[in-house]
């Protein structure tokens, strides 16, 4: 009799990219948190001068969409990031998520990183 290795179940499930919508000012503590769990994050964001009435200037970060956060996960993850704190919804159609492809986030990263937005 053929022993057969056991393969958990995390680990036959294809990674894919979802964007996953956030409640106002909640996005970057859901990165770190989603981060926290083990989950690559991604959170378009676009640096842009600042300046106050009282003269100081800062380079301030802002989200380039307002309200999502990018993760990658498998497709029978997506229901759990729901119930953490401060994720409203994952886009998508009905109830199947919609999946982004690989490339579209690679150069969401590229042009954010020089600037280019």
């Amino acid at each position: 009799m053929e022993m057969q290795s056991h393969v958990p179940l995390e680990s036959q499930t294809q990674l894919s990219w979802f964007a996953g919508k956030t409640w106002p000012r909640h996005k970057k503590g859901v990165r770190q948190h989603l981060e926290y769990s083990g989950n690559q994050c991604f959170l378009a964001l676009y640096a842009k001068l600042k300046r106050w009435n009282n003269g100081c200037k800062a380079l301030v970060e802002f989200p380039l969409f307002l309200s999502y956060n990018f993760v990658e996960m498998g497709k029978r993850e997506c229901g759990r990031i729901l119930v953490d704190l401060g994720v409203a919804r994952v886009n998508g159609t009905g109830r199947e998520p919609a999946t982004m492809p690989e490339s579209e986030i690679q150069a969401l990263r590229h042009a954010t990183l020089f600037g280019k937005v």
